[in-house]
């Protein structure tokens, strides 16, 4: 990830507006390895957030369950990926989680993540799509890291 991206990456005005008119565009599309999976999902609220460029870098790099884990592996994985912009988050636990974070949570070999929208998070699925949980049942999953730009 370049430089540029992570020293720009903090909460610009109207960053709630982006985030959520942004969610809106992609609930309720297929779930596509690589294009529309949790992790390219998570890297482009940062981008509506901070207005970076970071989901550009991962998206289209893998096509399939076994190449995205070979991917992330490489990578190191989604917290690795979001961490490694710089250091644009503070690596913690909050109390609670706050629209815009950034959940993430070991699952089936992978990293999974999650987009706190309020009440409710965005996610995808295999099979399922973009779709919407409780931010609550994400924020409890074991091993969960939330994620907050400054």
């Amino acid at each position: 990830m370049g430089r540029g991206d992570a020293d720009e990456a903090v909460k610009t005005i109207g960053w709630e507006a982006r985030l959520m008119r942004w969610a809106a565009t992609r609930l309720r599309m297929p779930f596509r390895w690589g294009e529309t999976d949790c992790c390219i999902l998570c890297l482009e609220a940062v981008d509506a957030i901070a207005g970076s460029s970071l989901a550009a870098e991962h998206r289209g790099r893998y096509a399939s369950a076994a190449e995205a884990l070979r991917y992330q592996r490489r990578r190191t994985n989604l917290l690795r990926a979001l961490a490694d912009a710089g250091g644009i988050f503070p690596l913690r636990r909050f109390e609670t989680p706050a629209r815009g974070d950034i959940l993430v949570a070991p699952g089936g070999g992978f990293f999974c993540g999650h987009v706190c929208l309020g009440e409710h998070a965005l996610s995808a699925w295999p099979g399922q799509g973009v779709g919407l949980g409780l931010t609550a049942a994400a924020a409890a999953l074991p091993g969960v890291i939330l994620l907050r730009i400054p």
